[in-house]
């Protein structure tokens, strides 16, 4: 028979959290050295020999740290993997959820010693509408040729630059680039093929002479579950996917990360309009996940032949944080940050 003790174990059983104090070093998440280290390598292997997403995810104790069950994070010398893959540039894809995560990006880098500063903003006038001035970055003859297209529906997506400086490291500057969808005409260029789509002048012409040396694309899918599913099916693999594999150098990484959950019962203020809507025919949580395992379908290939990556099906990892939650749709700033912890530590290691 179990002693009581025993029980009580077993019933509050947590997970090691060890703390580091060397510069530079991320504090690391659960360790459990008997599995491998959770690695980008780790991720295709497993997807793959399983055709998915490692889907069962652990959180310590205090919710602090997050790790698939079947691999350990371990802490990594960012400032030094910088510098090793020659990081200066890191762009974040995606709506107002991402306008957070470009924020926590720059405070994790402020934990390991950087100092950042924002040195652009777009300045929208109006609120719904694109500033032009910002993407043309003083090109005169490139302004001439832009056109505003439609409105954005989000409020709180300006995107805006942030230069980090270190005195042992180079800079490091992040750029957030706002993105509701996969295929708009938020901007789009007078008479040219080139950029027949915002996507197409984001990556044809906006960052082709200096494209940045990491990548996250955040699919916004609590935007786009506003669409049948199937337009997203049917969009992403010959709109956004191609085009980002057409432009991407060889040197640089791209990320797409799944969406996260919702919460019904956090929708108050203004969102609460939303609370138990159905976006045809489903919950936010369920159409949200049907879009991430949709999306891993259209990645899969490219993820195996190491043309693109992923990480985890965000939804998974999200799903028990409604003690995070803040509206609904979005979560509290330790999220973003507990996210960029282990991205980092993960994206960071080499087998």
């Amino acid at each position: 028979m179990c002693s009581l003790g025993l029980i009580l174990l077993l019933a509050f059983q947590t997970y090691d959290v060890t703390p580091s104090y060397a510069p530079g070093v991320m504090d690391p998440p659960m360790l459990a050295t008997q599995n491998p280290v959770c690695s980008n390598e780790f991720f295709r292997k497993f997807i793959t020999e399983h055709h998915r997403y490692p889907d069962a995810i652990k959180w310590n104790a205090n919710y602090t740290d997050f790790s698939p069950l079947l691999c350990h994070v371990r802490s990594q010398n960012i400032k030094q993997c910088m510098k090793r893959k020659n990081i200066q540039k890191i762009a974040v894809y995606g709506a107002s959820n991402v306008n957070r995560y470009g924020l926590q990006l720059a405070e994790t880098l402020k934990r390991i010693g950087f100092v950042c500063n924002q040195t652009k903003r777009e300045n929208r006038q109006p609120i719904h509408r694109i500033d032009l001035d910002y993407f043309a970055a003083g090109n005169k003859t490139l302004r001439s040729l832009m056109v505003a297209g439609s409105d954005y529906f989000c409020t709180g997506c300006s995107s805006y630059q942030i230069t980090c400086k270190s005195k042992d490291s180079d800079d490091v500057n992040i750029e957030f680039i706002s993105t509701e969808n996969v295929n708009t005409t938020k901007l789009v260029l007078k008479n040219s093929t080139v950029a027949p789509t915002y996507e197409h002048f984001i990556f044809d012409v906006y960052l082709k002479k200096s494209f940045p040396d990491l990548n996250i694309f955040f699919l916004p899918m609590n935007h786009i579950k506003r669409q049948p599913i199937e337009r997203f099916v049917r969009e992403f693999p010959v709109t956004l996917l191609p085009l980002v594999k057409k432009v991407k150098p060889p040197t640089s990484d791209f990320f797409f990360i799944p969406g996260t959950s919702e919460f019904e019962e956090c929708r108050t203020g203004g969102a609460e309009k939303y609370k138990y809507y159905l976006w045809h025919g489903l919950l936010a949580s369920d159409a949200i996940r049907k879009l991430n395992a949709q999306l891993f379908s259209i990645l899969e290939t490219d993820i195996i032949n190491g043309e693109v990556s992923s990480f985890l099906d965000l939804a998974e990892v999200t799903s028990s944080l409604i003690h995070m939650c803040a509206d609904g749709s979005h979560f509290h700033d330790k999220w973003y940050f507990i996210f960029w912890k282990v991205f980092l530590n993960v994206y960071c290691h080499e087998d």
